[in-house]
């Protein structure tokens, strides 16, 4: 089967969208299916892979690899490249990583048309029961993979951690939540230490939050993290 993946951001980017769109290009490609992949992501040096990347491909590009699918995966929504297969009649595949509406619930109007979108799909999948409710149309609930040859239990590692947040520093990740939840728990005679593993528009905004609220002693910013060293 010859599957075209759309991931708007992939490797190098950094995130959990990037790394889901890897984890399936390889092992579709090693099941023997054939997988090309469209992003928005520039890379300077296309490192070695068994799936071909085409980055920022023109509508010319686009329309000539949705052609060649068999198949249209979209790793969450994206109405700039979903015009050609529906113009081609392909089968479209599209995971829901979040809720389609902005962080504070409103809908505009790009996100009512993400909405009427899902309506013309082959299939809708959602990454939690929770996102596959707040869609407007049925969906199946499927968990994202992960590399478990990297994320395991280390039984002989000490546990020197109390709170460890690892995400993309955005609004809707919930990480000042969190930074507010320690005042709570700091009233209540309990001081944690939360490490923030990440980065993101938002870094400013919770080192300041951090700083205003008094918990600089409980909160480290560890940055971005992957492999083993995320694991650890």
């Amino acid at each position: 089967m010859r599957i075209l993946i759309s991931s708007h951001l992939f490797a190098p980017s950094v995130g959990g969208i990037e790394q889901v769109s890897g984890i399936l290009a390889e092992e579709f490609a090693a099941l023997g299916h054939e997988v090309r992949v469209i992003t928005q992501t520039s890379c300077e040096n296309e490192p070695a892979a068994p799936y071909a990347v085409f980055r920022r491909p023109n509508p010319a590009r686009l329309f000539a690899l949705v052609s060649w699918s068999d198949v249209y995966f979209q790793n969450n929504l994206s109405i700039a490249t979903l015009w050609p297969a529906w113009l081609l009649k392909k089968p479209i595949v599209i995971s829901h990583q979040t809720w389609i509406s902005q962080p504070d619930g409103r809908m505009l109007w790009r996100e009512c048309v993400k909405r009427w979108c899902t309506h013309f799909v082959s299939r809708n999948i959602a990454i939690s029961p929770a996102i596959a409710r707040a869609l407007p149309v049925a969906s199946t609930p499927l968990a994202n993979p992960y590399r478990d040859d990297i994320f395991f239990t280390e039984r002989t590692r000490p546990r020197e951690r109390d709170l460890v947040f690892v995400g993309r520093l955005v609004t809707d990740k919930g990480a000042s939540l969190l930074i507010a939840a320690l005042v709570i728990l700091r009233s209540r005679g309990l001081e944690p230490g939360l490490t923030l593993v990440g980065d993101g528009p938002e870094r400013g905004r919770l080192q300041h939050q951090v700083q205003e609220m008094n918990v600089s002693d409980q909160v480290s910013f560890a940055g971005i993290l992957t492999g083993a060293e995320l694991r650890a």
